[in-house]
C-alpha cells in the first residue's frame, strides 16, 4: 500500500522583517514574524518520512488575477506603492485601509508588499499540486494572511493566503472546497472575504474577539460559516471536541478539498497566544484531518514560539501522514526521516 506524501512548498522570498507591532493599547511589542520561524517549520518537516520540496510554480499573471479577485484594486494599488517607496526604517501605520472599529496594529514597511505577494504566490502554489493529485500540501509562506480582508490589513497580514488558495481549488474543478482556521486568533479577514461566498465552509477554532485580536465582536455572515470561540484555555479534549464538529459541519457541504490555516500560537508558551495546549495534540489535529480522506493544503499563519516551531510540524505532520509502526503495547512509534519517535499512551 502506498502511503500519502506531503508536497512542501517552500516562499522562494522569505525576507524582511516586520519591526514591531502594537498591542491593544498601542504600546510597540518585537513582531516576532520573521523568515526565521518559516526555516524552523521546514527544519521539522524535513526530518518526516513522505515530505517533498519544492518552489511554488505560479506565473505572475496568475497570481494578478488571484489577487485582484479577493483583494479591491485600490488596497492593492496602495500597498504596492508604499512597499516599494519606503526605505530604510521607515513605517506607515495610520491609513485608511484597516477594519472598522479595530485600531492600527501593523506598520506597512520597506517590501512588504513584494513578500506578501510571494506568499500569497506560494499558497497558490500549494494548493495547485492537490488539483494535479496531491493528496497533501504544505504552503510555508509569511507573513500569515487570515486578518487580510477585501481591503485591510492587520494583525501581521496583508493578503490573504488561505483564500488564495481556496480559490485556486475551486478554480481548478475541485467542488466547494473548505476552509478550517485553527489559529490562535480568528480569521476576521477571511471571515469578510468569505462572507459574500455562500458555497464554501469556513469554520474557525479560536480565543474569544473579545479578549483576543481583533478585540471585537464577530458573527457568521452566513450558515455555511461556524465559529467555535474560547474565553479560557480549552485544553486538549474541548478543543478536539470543538474540531470534530467543525469536520462534522464541514463534510456536510461535500467538499473535494480542505484548506486548512495552521496556527502553532495554540501551543503552550507561544508568546502571542494564552493556552497551554501541548505540543502533542498536533498529531492527534493532523490525525482528524486525514480521517474524512479528501486532499488537504496547510497555509501557515501564527506560531512564534521559535524553539518550538519544528516539533510542532514535525507532529502535525505524522499525525497528518499516519507514520504509525509496529511498537510493544502501551506505546506508539512515528517512523520519521532520522528513526522513530516514542509516544506513551
Amino acid at each position: 500500500m502506498n502511503r500519502p506524501m506531503m508536497e512542501v512548498v517552500v516562499q522562494e522570498d522569505l525576507s524582511g522583517c516586520i519591526p514591531y507591532i502594537l498591542d491593544q493599547h498601542g504600546n510597540e511589542i518585537p513582531c516576532r514574524e520573521s523568515e526565521f520561524r518559516i526555516l524552523r517549520i521546514a527544519q521539522g518537516l524535513r526530518s518526516l518520512a513522505g515530505t517533498r520540496f519544492t518552489a511554488p510554480d505560479v506565473a505572475d499573471s496568475t497570481l494578478a488575477d488571484a489577487l485582484t479577485a479577493i483583494h479591491d484594486r485600490d488596497y492593492l494599488m496602495f500597498l504596492e506603492r508604499l512597499g516599494r517607496t519606503l526605505a530604510g526604517d521607515d513605517v506607515v501605520m495610520h491609513h485608511p485601509f484597516i477594519p472598522a472599529g479595530v485600531a492600527p496594529d501593523t506598520p506597512i514597511v520597506a517590501g512588504i508588499f513584494d513578500v506578501a505577494r510571494e506568499a500569497a504566490r506560494t499558497a497558490i502554489g500549494a494548493a495547485s499540486l492537490l488539483a494535479t493529485g496531491a493528496r497533501y500540501s504544505y504552503a510555508l509562506c509569511r507573513p500569515p494572511g487570515h486578518h487580510a480582508g477585501t481591503s485591510w490589513l492587520g494583525g501581521h497580514c496583508y493578503l490573504n493566503n488561505a483564500v488564495m488558495a481556496l480559490r485556486t481549488l475551486r478554480d481548478a474543478g475541485l467542488r466547494r472546497p473548505a476552509l478550517i482556521d485553527l489559529d490562535f486568533h480568528f480569521g476576521n479577514g477571511t471571515a469578510e472575504i468569505l462572507a459574500r461566498d455562500t458555497t464554501a465552509f469556513f469554520g474557525s477554532i479560536h480565543s474569544s474577539t473579545l479578549i483576543s485580536y481583533p478585540y471585537q465582536p464577530t458573527r457568521e455572515f452566513h450558515d455555511r460559516q461556524l465559529f467555535i470561540p474560547f474565553t479560557d484555555d480549552p485544553g486538549t479534549g474541548r478543543f478536539l471536541e470543538a474540531l470534530a464538529l467543525l469536520l462534522e459541519h464541514a463534510m456536510r457541504t461535500e467538499p473535494e478539498a480542505l484548506v486548512i490555516s495552521v496556527g502553532y500560537d495554540i501551543i503552550a508558551g507561544d508568546p502571542f497566544g494564552k493556552w497551554e495546549l501541548p505540543i502533542e495534540i498536533l498529531e492527534e489535529i493532523g490525525a482528524m484531518l486525514a480521517a474524512p480522506g479528501i486532499p488537504v493544503c496547510l497555509v501557515q499563519e501564527g506560531g512564534y514560539l521559535p524553539e518550538h516551531l519544528d516539533e510542532c510540524a514535525l507532529r502535525l505532520g505524522m499525525g497528518l501522514l499516519g507514520r504509525m509502526t509496529g511498537a510493544p503495547a502501551g506505546e506508539q512509534r512515528f517512523t520519521t526521516a532520522e528513526g522513530s519517535v516514542g509516544m506513551g499512551t
